[in-house]
């Protein structure tokens, strides 16, 4: 049997060619990248940055009939590449039985992630597609650059601002942004039952950026 490497979702970010899920081997220090659809990385990261709707999205509701099923996520498993196409297994334990489901690895992921269950790649896929950690860092290292940068400028700004505003309009200000994140959770779970993925990810983005100023 093919040795199992445990590894973590480390990012999953926007190319020019589409999103990327990005899983990091931290004992080897390699990092694999798998291509996947915008509705499947709104998904993933939706759970992973704690966004959540009044009523359940696909993913959430697959979660909802296993545990209904009184079954949970034990691991995926992501054990194949066969013509630049990867697949993964999803491993659903019930009672008396574990279901090895064939699955998409971002539709894998997706669900395993809502269950907090590890995610694991052979070695013979990791061996073929993974690339060094270092190699990885390096080309990215340039727009990390021009990130901490833009950061550091926004926090100057914000500092400035605080100095300038009175406590009271800080607070009146935080409630306000309060009532436009949940406007803009309600045009995000639009966004995606309109399938308009491009839309969703700038509205998630400007969650993410609003719930951190609070």
């Amino acid at each position: 049997m093919d040795e199992l490497i445990r590894v973590e979702i480390d990012d999953i970010i926007m190319t020019n060619t589409g999103f990327a899920m990005v899983f990091i081997d931290r004992e080897k220090e390699r990092v694999l990248p798998i291509f996947i659809g915008p509705f499947e990385a709104n998904g993933i990261l939706m759970k992973l940055q704690g966004v959540s709707f009044p009523r359940p999205l696909t993913y959430d509701l697959i979660k909802n009939i296993i545990e209904m099923m009184q079954g949970y996520v034990e691991k995926v498993v992501i054990n194949d590449l066969r013509e630049g196409t990867f697949y993964a297994t999803l491993y659903i334990a019930t009672n008396d039985q574990v279901l090895e489901i064939d699955s998409r690895p971002s539709d894998a992921v997706a669900i395993c992630v809502r269950f907090g269950a590890p995610i694991y790649v052979t070695e013979k896929v990791m061996a073929i597609s993974s690339i060094p950690l270092e190699e990885y860092n390096s080309k990215r290292s340039l727009k990390s650059q021009e990130q901490e940068l833009e950061e550091e400028i926004s926090k100057e700004k914000e500092e400035t601002k605080s100095y300038q505003i009175k406590e009271e309009k800080t607070r009146q200000q935080a409630k306000k942004k309060e009532v436009l994140i949940e406007e803009l959770k309600k045009e995000l779970e639009k966004a995606v039952n309109e399938e308009r993925f491009e839309d969703a990810a700038k509205i998630r983005d400007e969650i993410k950026k609003l719930t951190e100023e609070l």
